[in-house]
């Protein structure tokens, strides 16, 4: 049941479902919770979790949830657009 949990969408949904999940299994001891948490999590997530040497589940929520801001900020400076005009501040003739 924990194992299937899979980080597939956004980290947010996967925190989300996983906390979810939690509630179902409140006897699981805190190391197990914050291994298939990691488990669960893709790739890049997964990586940056481990890197920061975690001891409980609230920490990995905690670092999780930074790596979804910091997503979510890189994504939308991504199709901001530019601050500088594409005519360079140059009037157009309209002869």
């Amino acid at each position: 049941m924990v194992g299937e949990l899979k980080h597939t969408g956004s980290l947010r949904d996967y925190m989300r479902a996983y906390q979810r999940l939690m509630l179902d299994v409140p006897d699981m001891q805190e190391q197990d919770k914050l291994n298939w948490f990691i488990l669960g999590l893709q790739s890049w997530a997964k990586s940056e979790v481990e890197r920061s040497n975690l001891e409980t589940l609230e920490d990995a929520y905690v670092v999780a949830e930074r790596l979804a801001d910091t997503q979510r900020k890189n994504y939308t400076n991504a199709f901001k657009p530019s601050k500088k005009p594409d005519h360079e501040g140059k009037k157009e003739d309209l002869r």
